[in-house]
């Protein structure tokens, strides 16, 4: 890999005869690689992955879109992409492969974990503060860059031709996981009715709120980084996807399922966090319906992972036979937590919409 993201290198910075190329982060979608030319000087080098993005122009796009409209009186920025010598945001190795440089968020990290209230507190300010500073974004001229992303009854349709195709002949393994995600889908067809109908309002959103998403410096957030996925979409989705792993007591891929559960804290914190910057905005159905959202994405995602194990894991990266297994089942067991907690979940958010007004 070292050798075409050297090649690719020089078109984005001529003259640099010899940067410092080291992988970068644990996404499972992109090839990312940190570049340094000194402790100073830091670039983000990206391949992007065309199984997933199968137009990248689209991408780059909605980058450029979102970079001339985001509101810069908001608490959160984000990386800036560079143009090649050719004037070109990407640049295409030998094996038509598209790569990009970005910018380095200097003097911040990210995190795979919370451990701590404020870091989830913080977590909802930052994307929070994220969608206000989409609030100008012509909704109209972004493009959707992965079609039906977030579209629960399309996924379980995925999920249904996985288990009746049986191509990797796994389904005989989890036909309780196929029964449970049925069983769970069931309980959200109000909410799928809802965003359907489009009286949720469709807003420029991140579509992808993981924790490691988020650029802290000291003990704030301070940037918004990975922005493939940006676009038209929903509240529900950047609420309920950011609370499935920030209210995950475990890796999404931990083994031990007795470690899986959802964290009641960390889930008011970041929902504490997220409604500060978001409640003045937000309609009334986006608020009745708020409480479900992180349901509906650790569902999507469930079946996203147990699609692809049946199909013989040809989308997310794996490092091991039955790594989607592990993810998907992790899933299953938070979904179970998150029902024992499905009143103090609703009722914390009420109460959170209320104060103040």
């Amino acid at each position: 890999m070292e050798l075409p993201a050297r090649e690719i290198l020089s078109l984005f910075l001529p003259g640099e005869m010899s940067p410092g190329i080291e992988p970068l982060g644990n996404g499972h979608i992109n090839d990312t690689f940190l570049v340094r030319l000194s402790d100073d000087c830091k670039y983000v080098l990206q391949r992007l992955n065309q199984k997933v993005f199968k137009d990248t122009n689209a991408v780059m796009h909605n980058y450029k879109l979102l970079e001339n409209n985001f509101l810069n009186n908001v608490d959160v920025s984000l990386p800036g992409v560079y143009r090649s010598v050719n004037n070109n945001l990407l640049e295409f190795d030998k094996h038509g492969n598209p790569w990009r440089l970005i910018e380095f968020v200097e003097y911040a990290y990210s995190l795979d974990h919370i451990v701590k209230k404020e870091q989830a507190y913080q977590a909802g300010f930052g994307y929070g503060a994220f969608l206000k500073g989409c609030a100008k974004c012509p909704v109209g001229e972004f493009q959707e860059v992965i079609p039906e992303f977030h579209n629960l009854k399309w996924r379980m349709q995925q999920l249904d031709l996985a288990a009746e195709q049986d191509t990797a002949k796994r389904l005989s393994a989890v036909t309780d996981l196929v029964s449970f995600y049925r069983n769970q889908y069931a309980r959200l067809n109000g909410l799928i009715a809802v965003l359907n109908s489009r009286e949720i309002p469709v807003r420029i959103v991140h579509n992808d709120t993981k924790i490691n998403n988020l650029m802290y410096r000291g003990e704030q957030v301070r940037a918004v980084v990975d922005l493939d996925t940006v676009g038209p979409g929903s509240v529900i989705f950047d609420f309920g996807d950011a609370i499935r792993t920030i209210a995950n007591s475990s890796d999404e891929d931990e083994q031990e399922l007795g470690n899986v559960a959802f964290n009641m804290y960390f889930f008011k914190a970041f929902a504490q966090g997220y409604l500060s910057q978001t409640k003045d905005m937000l309609t009334d159905t986006e608020k009745f319906h708020l409480w479900q959202a992180p349901l509906y994405m650790t569902l999507i995602m469930g079946v996203r992972f147990l699609t692809d194990y049946l199909n013989g894991d040809i989308y997310y990266k794996t490092e091991y036979e039955g790594h989607n297994l592990v993810r998907t089942r992790v899933q299953s067991k938070l979904i179970a937590s998150m029902e024992t907690n499905y009143h103090p979940i609703k009722t914390i958010i009420e109460q959170m919409l209320t104060d103040n007004q």
